[in-house]
């Protein structure tokens, strides 16, 4: 088979212990906060849409000051502005602390605070503020300046091309309410300007939540000193230390985590390799309704016997030119026809198959969040039942727990949206990791406000069902961009890439999960994780994965 990329790269000097195969049963699959109760959707307040936004946002705002050092509150940062512009803002309420801190301009704050004290420091982006200050809010696009020496013709075209995606030009920031007050609109935008050189170090996109040190001469435009962004460190797999009630007292939180290590992955020594496998739709190529190219990727699940299949939609997509003509039955009869057929051939091979639905399905609702498929059309006939006994629906998107091991995935092209909004400066390494390390560091499956044009996202089940609250093992992110494996920060991010790519065959990816590494010592723990140089949680350093074009 041709491999469109492998994970660790040099794979051949990875010689993992191999194990027979266990039944899939032994692998329980756990799906975490999965809901089969009616919903209601694609009703959105204005104010409810802007409630969940700012709220969003100030959750990780407050995560974002209370990692500053205390450094960067100085006594210029406290004291911003004059007395009159005070009075200009009656939401900034006065903090015990600044009475208390009088040094002068560079002397920094030398007592902790907790984050909540500390938001009061944060200044309105419409205020006029002399010296740098800090601000917070969620970065947004303006419409797009245009050169007046262009002709109108070529305004009206370059207008149609950058008026909805943020580029350095038309960057601004929406203000907090918290913070803004009775003086700021909710939907008020402030233009930022960043600096020439690349003094200024940053990668952000539309609707990142940010902190910015600036300064705001004419209450129109914040002159971008620093950018201040939320970081990943703070997560991690809630379901990974089930046993931590037993981990005997540590000195310090790096032994701590190398213990819950040690007896987590003593306990999976009983246990063989975890196979799985990850498909996403569509699975008819765009010329045909053929179910062809869908019979041939079940050959490869036939062949590669996963303990898990994920089956991520569309499954008959509303797009497909074909589809759309379609008359030979309805769409719901088309889609439990290829349904039956993938679970009954799991049922056969024993494989557990998760079925994550997507809004492109024809006859499904049509919103993201997206519920899962009703099932009670399996409960029809005994053969069905039996072929769905190890089949399970979960929402898009969703986080399960297989054996223990955490997974996120969703059918959305969240990479693909991220990387037309994302603008940068300064940085430097392999971007699409830093667009996996945008949507651990978000806690959200979909960080990009406004969303894509073609998404129905629905804000109220956004924030019941898109939220991350703490890092999985493996995050499964498919997208039309390259394939690829990437460790970011201990968390194995893949795409996968899709069945079908258009008239073309795509791809889909195994991964395979060992119980031992290639330098395991005693109770099967590396040196690197026993030293710390690695996160002591991840799997990164005994999972193999290859994605293989079909």
């Amino acid at each position: 088979l041709e491999s469109a990329c492998i994970f660790p790269l040099a794979i051949e000097d990875h010689r993992f212990k191999t194990s027979p195969r266990s039944p899939s049963s032994e692998w329980k699959v756990d799906v975490l906060n999965n809901s089969m109760a009616p919903v209601r959707y694609m009703h959105q307040p204005t104010l409810e849409k802007a409630e969940a936004l700012d709220n969003w946002v100030w959750d990780l705002v407050k995560q974002i000051i209370a990692k500053l050092p205390e450094e960067s509150f100085t006594e210029s940062t406290i004291n911003p502005g004059s007395s009159s512009q005070l009075i200009h803002c009656p939401s900034v309420s006065p903090s015990p602390l600044r009475g208390a801190l009088s040094g002068s301009s560079s002397q920094p704050v030398t007592k902790a605070t907790g984050s909540l004290e500390r938001t009061t420091y944060l200044r309105p982006t419409y205020v006029r503020l002399q010296t740098s200050s800090l601000v917070a809010g969620r970065v947004a696009s303006s419409t797009s300046t245009l050169s007046s020496q262009l002709t109108t013709e070529a305004k009206e075209n370059d207008l149609q091309m950058t008026k909805n995606r943020l580029q350095p030009g038309n960057a601004a920031v929406i203000g907090l309410r918290r913070v803004e007050g009775a003086g700021g609109s909710a939907d008020a935008m402030t233009r930022l300007e960043f600096p020439m050189a690349n003094s200024c170090v940053y990668s952000i996109f539309s609707g990142q939540p940010v902190i910015l040190r600036a300064t705001n001469p004419t209450g129109r435009q914040l002159n971008v000193t620093d950018v201040f962004t939320t970081m990943f460190y703070s997560m991690r797999p809630t379901l990974f230390t089930p046993i931590r009630s037993a981990v005997p007292k540590a000195k310090c939180a790096q032994a701590v985590e190398y213990w819950s290590f040690v007896l987590f992955f003593s306990q999976l020594n009983f246990m063989s390799d975890l196979c799985v496998m990850v498909a996403t739709g569509p699975y008819t190529f765009a010329n045909s309704n053929d179910p062809s190219l869908l019979l041939t990727f079940l050959r490869e699940v036939k062949r590669n016997r996963p303990h898990v299949l994920i089956l991520l939609g569309p499954i008959v997509d509303a797009n497909h030119p074909v589809v759309q003509t379609y008359c030979e039955t309805t769409y719901e009869e088309l889609f439990q026809s290829r349904l039956n057929s993938v679970a009954e051939y799991c049922s056969h091979l024993d494989v557990q198959l998760i079925v994550v639905p997507s809004w492109r399905d024809a006859h499904h609702d049509p919103v993201y969040p997206t519920p899962p498929f009703d099932s009670d059309w399996t409960q029809q006939t005994t053969e069905l039942i039996g072929h769905f006994r190890n089949v399970h629906f979960v929402w898009d998107p969703t986080v399960v727990s297989i054996g223990g091991y955490v997974f996120g995935f969703t059918s959305v092209d969240v990479l693909f949206h991220l990387s037309s909004e994302e603008i940068s400066s300064g940085c430097s390494g392999d971007r699409m990791a830093r667009l996996c390390q945008h949507i651990l560091s978000s806690r959200t499956f979909y960080p990009v406000h406004p969303p894509a044009d073609d998404l129905p996202l629905d804000y109220v089940l956004w924030t019941q069902r898109a939220q991350l609250s703490s890092a999985p093992h493996c995050l499964i992110c498919p997208s039309r961009l390259r394939q690829f494996v990437k460790d970011v920060d201990g968390v194995l991010c893949i795409n996968p890439g899709h069945v079908s790519r258009g008239q073309s065959s795509g791809s889909y990816a195994t991964i395979t999960i060992h119980t031992d590494t290639p330098n395991d010592h005693e109770h099967g723990i590396s040196d690197d994780a026993a030293n710390g140089s690695t996160c002591s949680w991840s799997i990164a350093n005994r999972t193999a994965v290859h994605v293989y074009r079909l």
